[in-house]
């Protein structure tokens, strides 16, 4: 089982391949399975085609269809917890959290995302869209140091001072600083990775500006603890680091965002604008815009939105309506993108007569992706069920 080929650096990702490759010829009774991330195995790349000359069978992973949601919340809390009591609790708690809200429903289809939410509901009531639900599960992992356990720490100065004075906002902003500076790397962020030569000034210039005595003393443990008990980072080996999944590389990155457009002079809304112009064409950056959306307000991102709307006619201009469409429904103030929202269904609406061959990724003409956006952002519409049916019917 190799999980998260995408994981591996950019330059090792080949020799890796050319590794799994060998061994499932020298071993070809071997069962093998690998997974990635399409944005790290995408068409570009020569991966797809290694894999399927050297006879592996390749699938895309679906969201969970409502049997699957309901397995794995009865399974899961089967697993985590003894008292058939306590486990009927939290699982009425968060069956009800899914059935009331139609965002949280959309989360639960994603087996990561229904994971947080699991261990989330075992403490608190879940928020209701995914910039928040990131949000409370980053401050789960990070709010508690626990210094006890660790008795080599507990009476060091320096421990005391960082449990004093770093708390989940603040580790929360160091960790923004590591997701920018990883988008400054020859990768960006396609690599999630950054060298504890850069990590660690990083860290101990933030500690400096939150007065904690001798920074770069606590920045070894800080690092340690984010790497041991938080959760947040790993070690790769050769001085490497990266966020131990690429959800929060993604999260942290859009909160860097928003933090230099509200609170620095850094990021005007129109570099704003332009960082969507700038990066809808490459895959590796669409959750980012997709969680900034969410995150800054509606004037804002309304401005994004609109921008992404007028590259329809550019090469590929398909794949940045796409990408406004997903932005428009991380949106909540549904008031303000009224016209918006209007605009684009028109712009889907006339993807859906473009019968061509061009692809957006494997398998997803984009007629064929423009009836799946209409289908689900505008379920209601009076329209879109006649769509549907005559884009169903043979021709």
């Amino acid at each position: 089982m190799f999980d998260g080929l995408d994981e591996v650096n950019e330059k090792d990702r080949r020799d890796a391949v050319s590794a799994i490759i060998s061994f499932a010829s020298a071993y070809p009774n071997a069962r093998i399975i690998v997974t990635t991330r399409i944005h790290g195995y995408h068409p570009g790349s020569t991966h797809p085609e290694q894999f399927r000359d050297a006879g592996f069978l390749q699938f895309t992973l679906q969201d969970f269809e409502d049997s699957e949601i309901d397995s794995f919340i009865r399974r899961w809390h089967l697993e985590a917890f003894a008292d058939p009591a306590e486990r009927a609790i939290y699982e009425h708690r968060l069956r009800e959290a899914i059935a009331g809200s139609n965002a949280i429903r959309e989360l639960a289809a994603n087996p990561l995302l229904l994971t947080m939410m699991a261990i989330l509901s075992r403490v608190q009531d879940l928020p209701r869209d995914r910039g928040k639900l990131y949000e409370r599960c980053a401050e789960l992992l990070l709010k508690n140091w626990d210094l006890e356990k660790f008795p080599e720490l507990k009476d060091r100065k320096e421990a005391r001072d960082i449990k004093d004075k770093l708390g989940p906002d603040q580790k929360m902003r160091i960790l923004e600083q590591v997701a920018a500076a990883m988008q400054q790397e020859r990768t960006g962020l396609a690599g999630n990775l950054i060298s504890e030569d850069k990590l660690k000034p990083l860290v101990e210039k933030e500690l400096a500006q939150l007065e904690v005595p001798q920074p770069w003393s606590v920045a070894d443990d800080l690092i340690w603890m984010l790497r041991e008990r938080n959760f947040m980072l790993a070690y790769l080996g050769d001085r490497q680091y990266a966020f131990i999944h690429r959800t929060f590389l993604e999260y942290f990155c859009a909160r860097d965002l928003k933090y230099r457009l509200e609170k620095t002079s850094t990021f005007t809304p129109d570099q704003l604008r332009q960082l969507f112009l700038d990066r809808w064409r490459q895959d590796e950056w669409h959750e980012v815009l997709r969680l900034l959306c969410g995150l800054i307000g509606a004037e804002y991102a309304t401005n994004c939105v609109a921008a992404l709307l007028s590259q329809q006619d550019q090469k590929e201009g398909h794949r940045s309506v796409f990408l406004a469409v997903q932005c428009l429904h991380e949106i909540r103030e549904l008031a303000l993108v009224h016209t918006l929202r209007l605009d684009a269904h028109q712009t889907l609406l006339h993807l859906t007569c473009l019968r061509t061959s061009r692809e957006l990724g494997p398998g997803f003409p984009p007629h064929v992706r423009a009836v799946q956006e209409l289908a689900r952002g505008w379920k209601d519409h009076p329209g879109t069920l006649p769509l549907l049916k005559d884009r169903a019917a043979p021709r």
